[in-house]
């Protein structure tokens, strides 16, 4: 059982069903928006609204709309960027593009330097935010009348399902992984204290625990209340 602060302790390798439960997740969350955005209009193909599901998801649904948020905000800075470099250089043609012309060389480098330096402006959680240099280099390669506004409308949709359905579809039950996480420390708890109680019994030293090892099992209930 790992528990981290600020969420939800689940196990290393979940059982079957569980893996199950997050792939059928995975699988609605994916294909709720697609068929929204196909009903729509936006595009004959919106990968974009099925993307959040597979980006975003993950064990701690709980999570869901922070990562939803990190990830809409990437999308719209990396639209923005891509957006108003090709207002001002002209976008890749085919005959430009297997020319090497110098126009496509700039827009490219441009729309390359603004996306990474917008990607490390947004630092969050110790990791740029990587979305805003993948929209802005697909949109760049993609840069046709009205696909950047489709792209943020269909992420819109997909991060919109993901937020309003992930945690409804088999959520976690944060109660119920606590208690178990406190039944484990209290095992581990008590076996150490009867090493310690045993080595004290033979005139031995109290423990011979690896410090690093005791004290990361005395801040286990802060860790645990924190989550």
């Amino acid at each position: 059982m790992s528990v981290m602060p600020g969420s939800v302790a689940v196990p290393h390798n979940p059982p079957p069903r569980a893996r199950l439960r997050s792939a059928t997740r995975l699988a609605v969350c994916a294909a709720v928006p697609w068929f929204l955005c196909l009903w729509w209009g936006t595009s004959t193909v919106p990968v974009p609204a099925a993307l959040p599901a597979v980006l975003i998801l993950r064990e701690d649904v709980y999570a869901a709309p922070r990562l939803a948020w990190d990830r809409l905000v990437g999308v719209v800075v990396g639209v923005a960027l891509t957006t108003l470099v090709l207002h001002w250089l002209p976008p890749p043609s085919t005959a430009s593009v297997t020319s090497t012309s110098v126009a496509a060389s700039a827009s490219f480098l441009a729309v390359l330097a603004c996306g990474c330096a917008g990607m490390y402006l947004m630092y969050r959680g110790g990791a740029p935010n990587q979305q805003v240099l993948i929209t802005a280099l697909v949109i760049y390669a993609t840069a046709l009348p009205g696909y950047a506004w489709a792209r943020l409308v269909e992420s819109a949709v997909g991060i919109a399902a993901v937020v309003l359905l992930g945690p409804l579809l088999w959520p976690p039950d944060p109660y119920r992984q606590a208690a178990a996480g406190l039944d484990a420390y209290r095992g581990e708890l008590d076996g150490f204290l009867d090493t310690v109680a045993s080595r004290l019994a033979g005139g031995g030293p109290p423990t011979v625990t690896v410090p690093v090892v005791e004290a990361e099992l005395w801040r286990r209930p802060q860790t645990a209340l924190a989550s």
